[in-house]
């Protein structure tokens, strides 16, 4: 993995446990606001995109460098 590659993982790692972390709080709300719970499907989406990426990032064979 390229440094670019290593330095992109970094910045989605933090950005997962911000939205780990906001996930966390929700959950222990009990009751939504329909804003709260449109942020919480946005958070969602944003998570499967960076699966995405993730997967793109690692994909083999390695795009061409």
């Amino acid at each position: 993995m390229d440094a670019f590659d290593q330095q992109r993982v970094s910045e989605l790692r933090q950005e997962i446990a911000s939205l780990q972390r906001d996930n966390e709080s929700y959950r222990w709300q009990k009751r939504h606001t329909a804003s709260e719970t449109n942020r919480n499907e946005l958070r969602r989406l944003r998570l499967l995109a960076i699966k995405e990426e993730l997967l793109r990032l690692n994909e083999y064979p390695k795009r061409i460098q």
